[in-house]
């Protein structure tokens, strides 16, 4: 029974840092993406977009991590991938 409960804790928790990863790795793309194509030097308009897409990617991100921590929690063992 101890271990059986656990096991949600266990996937809920390597979610969580696969979500940290994610998130750090699409910020760390988009802050390359931002001096590589010198974004900084660009219109108004273009870094408006270039932000308004990055958000977009970030909450893409948080939001399927999110629902995967939700569903690791409240599944029981093997269920996480429906």
């Amino acid at each position: 029974l101890e271990r059986r409960a656990a096991v949600p804790f266990v996937t809920a928790k390597r979610e969580s840092a696969m979500l940290v990863g994610l998130v750090l790795a699409v910020d760390a793309a988009f802050v390359a993406v931002y001096f590589l194509a010198r974004i900084q030097r660009a219109s108004d308009t273009t870094k408006l977009v270039f932000t308004v897409v990055w958000t977009l990617m970030t909450l893409g991100v948080v939001l399927r991590g999110l629902n995967r921590i939700r569903s690791a929690r409240s599944a029981g063992p093997g269920l996480l991938g429906r």
